[in-house]
């Protein structure tokens, strides 16, 4: 399948938005997540809050392929950068456009971007999610890592890519 991974513009926020919640509502599904538990979940996030993460410095990507002439975004992510360490955050692809290379072409794109910056790319994802954690170690990825938090229902497993 072809498709390109740009970064996100303002207008497209709301696209982003919409692929995110779709591509996160399974797992919010899974592990009983709803806005009242988990609002800052991505399976729950407007275009108000991309902006704000945008405004404040979070780089945002998504994969987009035609479709009848028209640009149609099939996955996200996003890169917030720090001085050691960048954070790749809400990667997610459309259930029907799983398993054909585009999570992890979003993942190479992570890499190269984030080299730019800092050694390290980090991802936080809910520790009993053991098949996501195996993706992740399938492209380099190691443990490092997990933590609660107060404001969430799951526990967070730290996982880092360093070049």
């Amino acid at each position: 399948m072809d498709f390109t991974i740009r970064e996100i513009t303002e207008a497209g926020l709301k696209e982003s938005a919409d692929v995110l919640r779709r591509s996160f509502k399974s797992a919010a599904e899974s592990y009983g997540l709803s806005e009242q538990n988990c609002p800052t979940d991505a399976a729950f996030i407007r275009a108000e809050r991309l902006l704000w993460e945008m405004e404040n410095g979070v780089h945002l990507f998504g994969a987009f392929v035609e479709d009848g002439g028209r640009e149609m975004q099939i996955g996200f992510m996003g890169l917030d950068i720090r001085e050691t360490v960048v954070n790749l955050e809400k990667l997610g692809v459309l259930p029907e456009f799983r398993r054909m290379g585009i999570g992890s072409a979003l993942v190479e794109a992570a890499k190269n971007e984030a080299m730019k910056y800092a050694p390290t790319l980090r991802i936080g994802i809910i520790d009993e999610n053991t098949e996501l954690k195996r993706w992740y170690e399938q492209r380099g990825f190691v443990f490092v890592e997990t933590r609660e938090f107060e404001h969430l229902p799951f526990t967070v497993c730290y996982m880092e890519w360093a070049k």
